[in-house]
């Protein structure tokens, strides 16, 4: 099963592609940056049929401490890849970061460092990347988790 994991942003979404087999990652197989929605739709039409789309959604906490327009531009870009998504017919997970730090780390409030630490043990292959990207694959990695393809890091 591919996963194509999403962290919107107010001026870029990265993304990174994931391959489970089983109970394990099989391997990381892309990832990038988009700043346009046309981008975003270009990358879910070089998808394999079959793959499935997670999202990273404006949480609670995102509402609490984001300023307005940032906040406003990433719940536009999140509904964006979803309207998208779901137009091809493809299925779409959202989960917040809190949600997907508290399946990959164990702690919903997981700080960079350790959400890296763990990717590193259940993504063996995976490549130099940034925080945003490291999200994305975290928010696939979590939608594996919950419907029970990936174990958890013990």
């Amino acid at each position: 099963m591919r996963i194509l994991g999403f962290d919107p942003g107010p001026t870029t979404t990265a993304w990174t592609l994931i391959e489970v087999e089983g109970q394990r990652v099989r391997r990381w197989l892309d990832h990038g940056v988009v700043r346009h929605p046309v981008e975003i739709a270009d990358q879910l039409h070089r998808q394999l049929p079959g793959t499935l789309i997670a999202v990273e959604t404006p949480s609670g906490y995102v509402f609490e401490h984001a300023r307005g327009r940032a906040l406003l531009d990433t719940a536009r870009v999140a509904g964006e890849i979803f309207g998208i998504a779901t137009s091809l017919g493809w299925r779409v997970e959202r989960l917040s970061a809190q949600e997907w730090r508290k399946a990959v780390v164990g702690r919903a409030n997981a700080s960079d460092g350790h959400v890296r630490g763990a990717l590193a043990v259940l993504i063996r292959n995976m490549p130099r990347t940034n925080n945003h990207q490291r999200d994305a694959a975290g928010c696939a990695l979590a939608v594996a988790m919950k419907l029970g393809n990936v174990r958890k890091v013990a």
